[in-house]
């Protein structure tokens, strides 16, 4: 995915996705490779992906996971032989839930849209318990991989924190003196 680490490198989320949109259109939709329909379903499956991600990003979603999540879709995308699969492929990463338990049923699964689509339903209601749990894990799961973005170890929202913890540590031990 050195694609994708180019696109994040760029720093701007309009360039991010016009980046790895114009490394699609030149690689997975050239004439001769697929059948006609299939190479349409593509072009017609980028569009739609662009027009998701997009709609995501006017909802406050961070710019990086929405490029890592373009850049997964396209590549399935890419790699698709038969409409269906496109169809498929855009549709939302949700996992279904059967028998009390959180199932991914599609291969065609992206986590961080996962995690993105919880972020979002759990701002309009009250989550079930086991859909929690998910959120939660991909979360965990999320701030592990990016640990290399870390501020001395920590998120930078943690490192905030601490920076409060720190600062109250401090007026706590000037105003047990003055007592």
């Amino acid at each position: 995915m050195d694609t994708l680490k180019l696109a994040l490198a760029l720093r701007n989320y309009q360039l991010g996705v016009s980046f790895l949109a114009t490394v699609f259109y030149l690689d997975a939709m050239a004439p001769g490779e697929v059948a006609e329909p299939v190479r349409k379903a593509r072009g017609w499956g980028a569009e739609r992906q662009v027009e998701i991600i997009n709609t995501y990003h006017k909802q406050g979603i961070l710019t990086e996971i929405l490029l890592i999540i373009l850049a997964k879709k396209l590549e399935f995308i890419a790699a698709a032989t038969t409409v269906n699969q496109v169809k498929e492929i855009i549709r939302p990463s949700l996992p279904e839930f059967q028998a009390g338990v959180i199932k991914v049923m599609s291969p065609y699964h992206v986590e961080e849209e996962e995690l993105v689509l919880w972020s979002l339903f759990s701002a309009q209601c009250l989550l079930r318990h086991e859909a929690q749990e998910r959120a939660l894990e991909l979360f965990d799961r999320y701030q592990h991989r990016w640990g290399d973005d870390r501020v001395g170890g920590e998120m930078p929202a943690e490192h905030e924190n601490a920076r409060c913890r720190e600062n109250q540590s401090e007026k706590g031990k000037t105003q047990r003196k003055g007592t």
